[in-house]
């Protein structure tokens, strides 16, 4: 059964426990309580923040009202979220000023609720992440296949073949249509095709020369006319489409896909919170600047999975030929 693209995004987001999501940004609802509180007529701005352990704390969501009598309060409502422990509230009556009131555990199988009284002193600002990933998780996972499978195609890349008749007197040929300049190489040259028992000429980098800039290559003797030859070479693994097709994994590359997918995430979630950690600088007060060194410890993790479920993958062989390449390592 082929293995399909959404299998292996499923099992890369199984090994990571679904933590490779960005933390979600909250949702919350501000009303004004009237004769119960402290704050004054005017406009006042909240910000809420969402936790998420072990990777910290989101970005700043803020949100403004405007109070319309005396000795009021600011009912904050923040709408119950998948994998957020809580949240932090920050407030004040200039945007971009809010200082931190509270944080508040996340209410189970509810809204989380806090009335804010009165606005708050100190020194905790709100978090001043200005930097964020342009991809969204899923589009973070698809670009992390499309890494994993590059890195795949390097250690394990797919071999082909290309069959060429013979007219006695060729010596040039155009390169096969699936040739890529980086990745493709001459693995073996066999000739002639006929034999009951191939015959190899090895090794192949003394037969097979390719021509530079020209889309071809050259051979060290002609193909006799009648007969053919037969050369195999490399190119990369496709990406497998939602329904299977493009599949070039076996089952046993697809677990080492796992791991390398699941590592490439991990290492896009390192870059971006690195990005997001020196926007707001280390002396700040959230406990947010761990979550860079969480994900490149994740991301080793997994390569080093990957690397070692590679090494247990048999050599590749060609039929008569025999293991054209030896194991990874």
């Amino acid at each position: 059964m082929a293995t399909t693209r959404g299998t292996i995004f499923t099992r890369a987001r199984r090994l990571l426990n679904d933590g490779w999501e960005d933390i979600a940004d909250p949702s919350f609802t501000l009303a004004e309580g009237s004769s119960v509180g402290g704050l004054g007529a005017g406009t006042y701005y909240v910000v809420v923040t969402s936790l998420a352990a072990p990777y910290g704390e989101g970005l700043p969501i803020r949100q403004s009202i405007v109070v319309t009598g005396a000795d009021n309060k600011i009912t904050v409502t923040i709408t119950e979220q998948r994998s957020v422990r809580g949240f932090k509230i920050y407030a004040a009556t200039a945007s971009g000023s809010e200082l931190y009131i509270i944080t508040k555990d996340q209410s189970q199988g509810a809204s989380t609720t806090y009335d804010i009284t009165a606005m708050p002193s100190g020194t905790a600002a709100i978090p001043t992440i200005d930097k964020r990933s342009t991809l969204s998780p899923y589009d973070q996972m698809v670009e992390a296949g499309r890494q994993a499978f590059a890195a795949l195609t390097v250690w394990r890349p797919q071999i082909k073949a290309l069959t060429q008749a013979g007219d006695g007197s060729a010596f040039d040929f155009t390169q096969p249509a699936d040739w890529e300049d980086d990745i493709s190489q001459f693995l073996a040259l066999e000739y002639p095709t006929s034999s009951r028992i191939p015959s190899f000429y090895k090794p192949v980098e003394d037969y097979i020369w390719p021509r530079l800039f020209e889309d071809k290559f050259r051979t060290s003797f002609t193909f006799a006319t009648g007969n053919t030859g037969r050369y195999w070479y490399t190119v990369s693994h496709a990406l497998p489409a939602a329904d299977g097709t493009n599949t070039t994994l076996t089952d046993r590359e697809c677990e080492v896909m796992t791991a390398l997918w699941a590592a490439r995430i991990c290492d896009i979630k390192r870059a971006e919170y690195a990005a997001q950690e020196d926007a707001r600088g280390l002396s700040d007060a959230t406990d947010s600047t761990g979550r860079s060194t969480y994900w490149a410890s994740l991301a080793r993790s997994y390569s080093a999975q990957a690397e070692a479920l590679a090494r247990q993958l048999p050599a590749w062989h060609i039929p008569a030929y025999g293991a054209i390449l030896g194991r990874i390592g």
